[in-house]
């Protein structure tokens, strides 16, 4: 356990999830503005002023599992739910990044940070949520046909990917990641695609 008791900060974004209808393409006049982009949910950041020991059994080897170590301890999970994403040390402090797994798929925008100096936690944010099932029911080749729908791009071959990703409505959705081009428009999305429902939650766009 931590002891001492942190000053907290919300530093939660606007919503930026719009929904979508799947007889409606999310982009109809290629226009970028149209594309659904990624909530990120509630990000909440603790200070402990010069800091709060760190329990002698998170202290490990080296940086990564340390703060692999830490975010399970005041988070409460277990073993392969966090992953450590990077990392560095300076004069100042330790940093770490991390990212909230399931059944080892990974969180699309769920994430944790920390720094550590002399053995205390110094500073500790999460976006972490409650997980949902991680069996799809809809085939990636279904999700394929509906973000290009959606779209009006092409699949680019790119190697699809099953993710989670946290809702503006507190849920958590398992989607299939695919990626779709259309290169006479510029259009170069990755897209969400919900792998129980079909449905066509958000988009990443790699060329704004």
């Amino acid at each position: 356990m931590f002891p001492g008791r942190p000053r907290e900060f919300s530093t939660s974004p606007p919503a930026a999830i719009f929904p979508t209808s799947a007889d409606r393409p999310m982009n109809p006049n290629n226009d970028k503005r149209a594309v659904a982009e990624v909530f990120s949910p509630e990000h909440r950041l603790q200070t402990f002023g010069n800091g709060i020991d760190i329990p002698p059994s998170s202290i490990r080897g080296g940086l990564k599992e340390t703060a692999v170590s830490v975010v399970q301890e005041k988070l409460g999970l277990k073993e392969g739910e966090v992953i450590y994403t990077s990392g560095y040390s300076s004069d100042v402090a330790d940093y770490a990044y991390l990212a909230q797994a399931h059944d080892n798929i990974l969180f699309i925008n769920a994430v944790a940070n920390l720094a550590m100096k002399d053995g205390k936690l110094v500073t500790f944010g999460s976006s972490f949520v409650k997980t949902a099932s991680s069996h799809p029911t809809i085939p990636v080749e279904t999700a394929v046909s509906a973000a290009e729908r959606m779209t009006r791009a092409s699949y680019n071959g790119s190697p699809t990917k099953i993710e989670y990703l946290a809702l503006s409505n507190g849920t958590v959705a398992l989607v299939h990641v695919i990626q779709v081009q259309n290169d006479e428009a510029g259009v170069w999305l990755e897209v969400h695609v919900d792998a129980h429902t079909g449905e066509v939650h958000s988009a990443v766009d790699f060329v704004a």
